[in-house]
């Protein structure tokens, strides 16, 4: 297990440490676990949860990952406040819908147009697939630029 060891009081923590402690206890005791019931669920020893905890050590990626499994967390929930959480759900939900309603229009519209123009079941199946790889290729650009 790689761990690096960290100062054991609040002032040698970083905020992002001790954000890092406080929502692992929450999460941890919200959903009933005891430190001994995570540390089976992540293959790691009780007294290295309860290290976690205390400030003692910091988990490494791999045991991050296998934490953030068995709380059934989105990974950034271990790592913001409750408050800068819910900014973050309430932004997403926010994109979620105006894509949606945006998808909502694009379909009406073009049912509209293809109702108008007589096009055949085939035509409009055709032209969703070229659609669909048009978005692909889109987003493989946008991932590219990024």
């Amino acid at each position: 297990m790689d761990t690096k060891k960290v100062g054991g009081n609040a002032k040698g923590m970083t905020q992002f440490h001790q954000l890092l402690i406080k929502n692992l206890k929450t999460y941890r005791k919200q959903r009933g676990y005891s430190q001994m019931k995570l540390a089976h669920l992540c293959s790691v020893s009780p007294n290295y949860i309860g290290e976690i905890e205390m400030g003692r050590k910091f988990p490494s990626a791999d045991t991050m990952d296998k934490i953030i499994f068995a709380l059934n967390l989105k990974p950034y929930q271990l790592f913001f406040s409750e408050e800068d959480i819910s900014g973050v759900d309430q932004i997403l939900q926010n994109h979620y819908e105006q894509a949606k309603s945006n998808v909502a229009s694009y379909v009406a519209e073009a049912l509209r147009i293809y109702q108008a123009t007589g096009a055949s079941g085939e035509q409009i199946q055709t032209d969703i697939a070229d659609i669909m790889k048009n978005m692909e290729l889109q987003s493989r650009n946008k991932s590219k630029d990024s």
